[in-house]
């Protein structure tokens, strides 16, 4: 975990980035996480995840920058905390209900990892996309990691995280604002990607 530059507690900090985004800010990132899902084609699939790293920058009312460093992709510019996002399920798909462990490859390294010490160079993570968000600190995430073969893999029990917000019934005026704006934007990333590859093809 890196080194903090603020002394605010988790539950304070949990607290401020809600306070950047509000509504508004959480509507647009769900809207964003909507249109990214035309990314889901093995060749693209690793531009779903920039895009929704972005959308938490743009969307931070400029709190937030976008960094993609090796172990965190955003960073707070008022405190220079660290923090990394992970595309997760948060929610069952047939009564959106909570999910019970929230599952996400934390980061893949070279060779195996057997008996190496998981390292977090982040303060704090964050999971979900179009069910959500919630939110760690790396001393909770620590708790629930585990190696596989390459990778540091996390299955962390949602109670262990702050909910940010919810793509259900209990945030309803994010989830209309955020339905709205998906309605109007009306965007496929996949297909605008393809016609800006073909544009530069030499031929």
């Amino acid at each position: 975990m890196s080194e903090s530059n603020t002394n605010e507690s988790d539950d304070n900090y949990y607290e401020i980035v809600k306070e950047y985004y509000k509504e508004e800010g959480f509507a647009k990132f769900s809207a964003n996480c909507r249109n990214s899902e035309s990314c889901n084609d093995r060749g693209l699939r690793f531009l779903k995840g920039r895009i929704r790293e972005k959308s938490l920058a743009k969307n931070s009312n400029k709190n937030i920058e976008h960094i993609d460093e090796v172990g965190y992709d955003l960073k707070d510019k008022n405190n220079g905390k660290k923090i990394e996002f992970k595309t997760a399920c948060l929610l069952t798909r047939k009564y959106k209900q909570k999910v019970k462990t929230i599952t996400a490859t934390i980061i893949n390294v070279r060779g195996n990892i057997e008996n190496r010490q998981f390292q977090g160079k982040a303060d704090y993570y964050i999971f979900g996309g179009t069910d959500g968000l919630v939110m760690c600190s790396c001393k909770t995430l620590t708790r629930f990691i585990k190696s596989s073969g390459d990778c540091w893999k996390c299955l962390i029990p949602f109670n262990e995280c702050k909910i940010l917000f919810l793509n259900n019934s209990d945030y309803r005026v994010i989830t209309e604002k955020a339905e709205q704006y998906y309605s109007e934007s009306n965007f496929d990333f996949a297909e605008k990607i393809n016609e800006l590859i073909e544009s530069f093809i030499i031929i």
